[in-house]
């Protein structure tokens, strides 16, 4: 049986039941969320460190339209099996007091409104990713790298380590084996980063590989990881390749 899927809608909390009712989410809306396996529902919370701004039911649906035109670049399957279980939002969107594009919580995703395709690609592949500190990906990287962690999850590093940081900043040919700074952060924000690339940038993403080795390898074990056929498929990705190129605007990321 198919796994049943939540997106939970913040945009309503707060708002009185009589109201609620009055400005409810268009079926559309509901029929398309089953067409991934999930349903809309409204009753959520934020956990300690996360913090929103619920919107508007007409604002809501206009985020709700970005948010299914981006899945549409993904299999059905992929979504159905990715363990999802809820997607918020909102506006002014917090992690830890900072801001953020977006952020998964476990098996939820939480976005800002605005939110880019990108940031939905990446969100939903931390929900997939089962292997967060997977040797086999550090291995990868150029020798001597070190990720340097991030304003959400600091690194806690060695002066060593610190002093190796520096001298990659300042290495002219790093920032090539990766998506964004933001990918430098962790190997699950460099998995996240990789795989959002790979869905936006289509064939252009190619070109990135033929500038890299590394980034190369880092596609070929996104490849792998998400040929299954319970997520993309064998031809997802040889099928993406072949595309138009899909513009995205990167954004803050988490």
């Amino acid at each position: 049986m198919a796994r049943l899927m939540l997106l939970a809608v913040w945009g309503l909390l707060g708002v009185p039941a009589a109201m609620a009712a009055e400005k409810a989410i268009d079926h559309g809306y509901t029929q398309t969320a089953r067409k991934f396996g999930f349903f809309l529902n409204q009753k959520v919370t934020f956990p300690a460190d996360i913090s929103g701004t619920p919107i508007g039911t007409e604002k809501l649906e206009g985020e709700l339209d970005r948010f299914f035109k981006a899945l549409d670049l993904l299999t059905v399957n992929f979504i159905k099996t990715s363990r999802l279980n809820m997607v918020l939002v909102v506006d002014h969107l917090k992690v830890n007091g900072k801001g953020a594009a977006g952020v998964a919580y476990g098996k939820v995703i939480y976005l800002n409104t605005g939110f880019s395709a990108h940031t939905v690609y990446h969100e939903l592949f931390h929900v997939v990713d089962e292997a967060p500190l997977a040797k086999s990906w550090a291995k990868l990287n150029p020798k001597d790298f070190v990720y340097k962690g991030s304003v959400y999850v600091p690194a806690n590093l060695t002066v060593r380590k610190k002093t190796q940081v520096e001298k990659n900043d300042s290495a002219g040919d790093m920032p090539v084996h990766f998506i964004s700074n933001y990918a430098q952060s962790n190997e699950v924000e460099d998995r996240a980063e990789t795989f959002a690339a790979m869905v936006c940038e289509g064939p252009h993403f190619l070109k990135r590989c033929a500038r890299s080795e590394v980034l190369q390898k880092k596609m070929e074990y996104v490849k792998k990881l998400t040929a299954k056929q319970s997520l993309l498929g064998r031809d997802y990705w040889d099928k993406r390749f072949n595309e138009s190129p899909t513009a995205a605007s990167p954004g803050a990321r988490n």
